[in-house]
């Protein structure tokens, strides 16, 4: 079993960003019940977290990232998750424009953290190390040189 995606919101974060938790009902209520459908709440949130997560991991470790989140982070997320709901529960209707507005402003932020314009607060990601230079400062090898290294020191 692959291993469970990140949250970085909650269904509470989510009703907040959708404007109540009766809309939730409507867009995940497939059966008509009145109810919250479970499944539709997780794939929404998951959904959501990793849209958000695939900008930011460029410049920070998620698997650093430890609960209680930076509530931009989190609302941020919630905006994303709100969007994806819309997007799979509204059965083709048109997204309302202020969760469309919301979801590109949640994914610009996104992007800024990843191109390290905008921060969450924690220690960056290490940048790679340079790649070596294949220049040789010593043509004779007989110094400290590639090819000197190559011969061992004397």
């Amino acid at each position: 079993m692959p291993p469970q995606p990140k949250r970085f919101c909650k269904q509470i974060d989510l009703e907040r960003a959708l404007g109540g938790a009766a809309i939730l009902a409507q867009l995940s209520d497939k059966n008509g019940t009145g109810n919250i459908d479970a499944e539709f709440v997780s794939f929404v949130l998951d959904a959501g977290s990793m849209d958000i997560a695939s900008y930011i991991q460029k410049a920070v470790d998620i698997a650093s990232l430890q609960e209680p989140y930076q509530l931009s982070l989190v609302f941020k997320t919630a905006d994303a998750c709100a969007w994806r709901a819309w997007l799979r529960g509204s059965y083709g209707q048109g997204i309302p424009q202020h969760v469309q507005a919301a979801y590109d402003l949640a994914i610009a932020w996104a992007k800024d953290v990843g191109d390290r314009a905008a921060t969450l607060g924690t220690t960056p990601k290490p940048a790679l190390d340079p790649p070596a230079k294949l220049l040789d400062y010593d043509p004779q090898g007989s110094g400290v040189s590639i090819r000197g290294f190559k011969k061992g020191f004397r």
